[in-house]
């Protein structure tokens, strides 16, 4: 009896040797069960049965073998860590910082201090928890996994390995279930109608196919597994890994187009989330060089519509555990899972609000959207005040389901925050903190309290964008700024931290364009001088996509010149106040005009320029251009130009030809005498209706009105960009002179 135990012991054992090989973990914790029945009650049984039920998502069963393993006494520091999150999976809250306290103190690891907490820690998360309602979407729901919905015109998109008609189906081996893939339902408020059908059978395969983001109408991104194994060459694993696929929609349905430039078979690259713009993308990726398991990375689309290189979020977003299942809000908003971040346990939800082009500390979004067990697959959904989520928690119809979440629109929404020094790290005087919407207007003030705190709690910033100002008597201190914060509608509200603030220098920003292109401008030097005492105070140049950010001081003219090879010079006078931020767009237009010798440039486009009929009299609707032009000129003194005058076809064309050149005249004259430019750095010339933009044919009679007005305009050209060359002027009879001959040959 003995030895057929042993030997039926042994046999279990070997099985599962081999199912650990190709990480079939199901299969591998029957045949380990097998051998405890058979008299195996070593350590290291205990502790694989545990590690194994805990990577399967079973808690329950994980923590009877923990308990089985710390009773042997032989057990690591890393068994304590883990057993904790077992711990707290089964809502065992106490008992877990216990463990978390044991681990830190054998360990000293700071990152896990985080876990060592007081007894009504978790409590908190709970708090206001009545305002949301949690639905089990039963219509969707099986016995099998339905994860990560997206909604599109009220049609909701998701991922499950539920058996459907799709012929000879694969089997994942580490979970020894069917693979993932895309399914669509439509919705009515937060309930499914009609049947669940698949995405696509083009997009959907053997493998898994999941978490699909939508760039616009046409195109999708969704996560797939690599065809191809791949061999650990430090483990000997053989992996799978992850990768992102890019498919457009046609006139009979889903293409595959592309990979993601980004994917390699070294590492998983997965997915993927799109910003409302589609000019951002975040994704998880476990590729050399992150914080933890799997770190978020986020790529940036440049002009030409390609992919920039992966940037990883930072350690503020990325934890030493996972970062999963990100989604990108319409207002940049982060929501993503973590399992490195503190939360009720599993993976917890947790959101980074968007500001100036960073995204903030994590922020859990507390229960009923996180509970002990997994949670993550995020979606929300603002103007109808509902979301979806997935979960394995209790009570579920399979192991993980979807779950749609209503709003309860009476609760308020809180804003907090803390102001200290940032030298002394203590208050500051007598501050008052501002709670402002986007326009400015002050919606709530309050006197910040004696330790440096300030709430806001007000129903209107649940959903809108705000900033926060901070003020003393004599002006602003900080700002949080731009609009950009806003509130999630989940969390019960948004906690700024603790601001260290002191006297704010003006921030200037904004961008420069070409006028041609619209464009930005990369490398445009922007110089500052005080404008008073003519001292260059700064210099800087403008980013890839002509951005630039720069500080000035309060209550001071300043003069900004603007220079770039190939393009006008260009100066902007103004003068700071008590604002501490301007936007350059406020002051001026951020063009930069391109400087390409004999390519006439119409003056028309910078304001309207009209001549009472038979009159060569400048109008007030012409000034703007010329005005223009006469600051270009002025301000470019090495440039020499040809202002020219051009009329329409109608009337007789000796006479067109006589009153484009007193128009240009006219132009000329209001530069030189009320403009002040030099004389010598400017040349007139009528073209009569010699060179229209709209050939009206040999009679004059194929043109409207329109064509007619595009016709008659003012131009200038640069003919040198070196004013001690300037070209000799033709004599009259050197001069081309555009015939009606040579009109009618073109248009034959």
């Amino acid at each position: 009896m003995a030895s057929s135990l042993a030997f039926g012991q042994q046999e279990a054992l070997e099985k599962a040797r081999e199912y650990e090989a190709i990480k079939a973990y199901v299969q591998a914790i029957d045949e380990y069960e097998k051998a405890v029945k058979q008299g195996a009650t070593t350590p290291e049984v205990y502790r694989k049965l545990a590690n194994y039920n805990l990577q399967m998502r079973r808690p329950e069963e994980s923590h009877k073998w923990f308990e089985k393993l710390l009773e042997t006494r032989d057990y690591s520091t890393e068994d304590q860590l883990l057993f904790a999150e077992v711990l707290r999976q089964n809502e065992k809250y106490f008992e877990a910082t216990i463990w978390s306290a044991q681990y830190f103190m054998a360990t000293g690891d700071e990152h896990y201090e985080q876990f060592v907490v007081s007894e009504d820690y978790y409590e908190r998360f709970k708090l206001d928890s009545a305002k949301i309602t949690i639905v089990n979407l039963d219509k969707v729901n099986s016995e099998f996994n339905e994860i990560c919905p997206t909604i599109k015109d009220d049609v909701m998109y998701f991922s499950s390995n539920m058996d459907f008609e799709f012929g000879i189906r694969h089997v994942d081996v580490y979970t020894n279930s069917n693979f993932l893939n895309l399914y669509q339902v439509s919705l009515e408020g937060i309930q499914p109608t009609g049947k669940v059908k698949p995405f696509s059978s083009t997009i959907n395969g053997v493998f898994h196919e999941s978490n699909l983001a939508f760039d616009g109408e046409d195109e999708v991104y969704f996560t797939r597994n690599q065809k191809k194994v791949y061999k650990d060459v430090n483990t000997g694993d053989e992996l799978r890994n992850l990768m992102i696929v890019r498919a457009r929609k046609t006139g009979i349905g889903w293409n595959v187009v592309d990979d993601f430039p980004y994917n390699s078979e070294k590492y998983s690259v997965g997915h993927p989330t799109i910003s409302d713009d589609g000019e951002m993308m975040v994704f998880i990726s476990d590729m050399p060089g992150g914080f933890g398991g799997t770190d978020l990375y986020m790529c940036i689309k440049n002009e030409l519509g390609i992919w920039g290189s992966p940037v990883n979020l930072g350690e503020t977003v990325n934890s030493l555990g996972n970062e999963k299942y990100p989604y990108l809000h319409d207002d940049n908003s982060l929501y993503f899972s973590s399992n490195g971040l503190h939360g009720l346990g599993g993976q917890d939800i947790h959101v980074c609000p968007y500001l100036n082009g960073k995204f903030l500390t994590p922020q859990n979004l507390g229960y009923p959207i996180n509970s002990s067990r997994d949670d993550f697959g995020f979606y929300y959904d603002a103007e109808k005040h509902r979301g979806f989520f997935t979960s394995n928690r209790k009570n579920g119809k399979g192991s993980d389901d979807i779950f749609a979440y209503e709003l309860n629109d009476t609760i308020n929404y809180l804003v907090k925050g803390r102001v200290l020094d940032v030298k002394s790290k203590k208050r500051v005087g007598k501050l008052r903190a501002k709670l402002m919407d986007l326009d400015d207007n002050v919606i709530e003030e309050v006197v910040i309290n004696d330790d440096g705190t300030f709430l806001f709690n007000n129903e209107a910033f649940r959903n809108a964008g705000f900033k926060v100002v901070i003020e003393d008597d004599k002006g602003v201190y900080d700002t949080i700024d731009s609009g950009y914060l806003k509130g999630t509608g989940i969390n019960s509200g948004l906690d700024l931290g603790i601001m260290y603030t002191e006297k704010l220098p003006i921030i200037l920003a904004g961008s420069l364009a070409s006028h041609k292109t619209e464009l930005g401008l990369h490398g445009v030097k922007l110089s500052v001088f005080n404008k008073d005492t003519g001292e260059k105070v700064g210099e800087y140049f403008t980013t890839d996509a002509g951005n630039f950010r720069f500080e000035l001081d309060e209550y001071t003219k300043y003069t900004i010149k603007m220079e770039k090879d190939g393009y006008f010079t260009r100066t902007v006078d103004f003068e700071t106040s008590w604002e501490r931020y301007i936007d350059f767009a406020d002051l001026d237009w951020g063009f930069m005009e391109a400087i390409e010798p004999d390519i006439p440039v119409i003056l028309d486009e910078y304001s309207e320029i009209n001549f009472d009929y038979d009159s060569y009299e400048i109008l007030p609707s012409a000034e703007p251009a010329l005005n223009y032009l006469a600051i270009l000129t002025l301000e470019n003194p090495y440039v020499f130009i040809e202002l020219s005058a051009h009329t329409d076809c109608t009337g007789e064309k000796a006479y067109n030809q006589q009153l484009s050149e007193k128009r240009a005249n006219a132009a000329y004259e209001y530069l030189v005498i009320r403009a002040g430019i030099n004389h010598e750095q400017v040349v007139t010339k009528g073209y009569g209706e010699s060179q229209p933009l709209v050939k009206c044919g040999r009679r004059c009679n194929k043109c409207t009105m329109a064509d007619h007005a595009l016709n008659r305009r003012l131009e200038f050209k640069v003919l040198s960009t070196d004013f001690s060359q300037i070209p000799e002027e033709k004599s009259d009879d050197q001069e081309e002179t555009p015939s009606e001959d040579k009109e009618q040959q073109e248009e034959k």
